[in-house]
């Protein structure tokens, strides 16, 4: 997603023990807003450091949103970190569902993985 400048703007939303920078491990949800970006994203907001860009994975049936880049080298890969990406927009969920013959209205929710953690050796009790 290197180059792209523009997407769809959601919000981010979180429970209130999420609240203080040491429980969001460093993601992208210290920001309240995100732009979701892709194949079939419209482009009407910008991307910037306080709406970074995200994209929509799809794995096995399930639909979450996570930053498009890597994660950084010696971690393990995206994780939900407790967040939720959303937005009221209908080209939201037009761009969940592109196959959907709904109308698109209503409120989508999808989680946001984007804390990662570094690979540690297993502590063992054995000694």
């Amino acid at each position: 997603m290197t180059g792209v400048t523009r997407g769809l703007a959601l919000t981010i939303y979180r429970a209130s023990y999420l609240a203080s920078e040491r429980n969001r491990q460093g993601g992208i949800s210290r920001c309240s807003r995100v732009t979701l970006v892709g194949a079939g994203v419209p482009e009407v907001s910008p991307v910037s450091d306080t709406a970074p860009a995200v994209v929509l994975d799809r794995r096995e049936g399930y639909i979450f949103a996570r930053p498009s880049g890597v994660p950084p080298e010696g971690c393990t890969g995206w994780m939900a970190g407790g967040c939720i990406v959303s937005s009221t927009d209908p080209r939201f969920y037009r761009a969940l569902y592109p196959d959907s013959d709904r109308e698109a209205h209503g409120l989508a929710a999808l989680a946001l993985h984007d804390r990662c953690e570094p690979w540690e050796a297993p502590q063992s009790d054995l000694g």
